[in-house]
């Protein structure tokens, strides 16, 4: 959702990345403010999307994001498994590299106001997550 003039806001849902603030027919600069709550992590190309929301936002403007982030890269087995996917985990970043490319699309002021940790339950008990652990040389467990 963006804050425009007036009061008015725009809610814009889009069709997958090729859903950009021009096919949106969002202004350029004419955001106060966006709300992102846990989507980031699911795109593939989360620098464009910080890339449109610097675009739509008014210098002043404030970007408030809620999202799943890492402490360190997740293993490949995760990032290419459908349910990691599903389940939000998949597409999460390091947390210093989900902020570093915040700023590198010309966001300041980006900074970490809460964290909740939390362990995705049930995940590692997926069967093809435990199929790929046991591949793995040597096995992990997923208990």
């Amino acid at each position: 959702m963006v804050a425009l003039e007036g009061g008015q806001h725009a809610l814009a849902f889009g069709s997958g990345m090729a859903a950009t603030t021009a096919a949106l027919s969002l202004v350029h600069a004419g955001g106060h403010g966006i709300i992102s709550n846990c989507v980031i992590n699911l795109s593939p190309d989360k620098d464009a999307v910080f890339a449109e929301a610097f675009h739509v936002l008014k210098p002043v403007g404030r970007m408030s994001v809620s999202d799943i982030v890492t402490r360190g890269q997740l293993p490949e087995i995760i990032g290419g498994s459908v349910v990691a996917w599903a389940g939000c985990v998949a597409g999460a970043l390091d947390e210093q590299d989900y902020l570093a490319r915040m700023r590198a699309a010309g966001l300041t002021d980006v900074q970490v106001t809460r964290q909740v940790y939390a362990n995705p339950d049930g995940l590692l008990d997926a069967p093809e997550i435990k199929e790929a652990l046991a591949r793995l040389d040597p096995p992990l467990s997923a208990s």
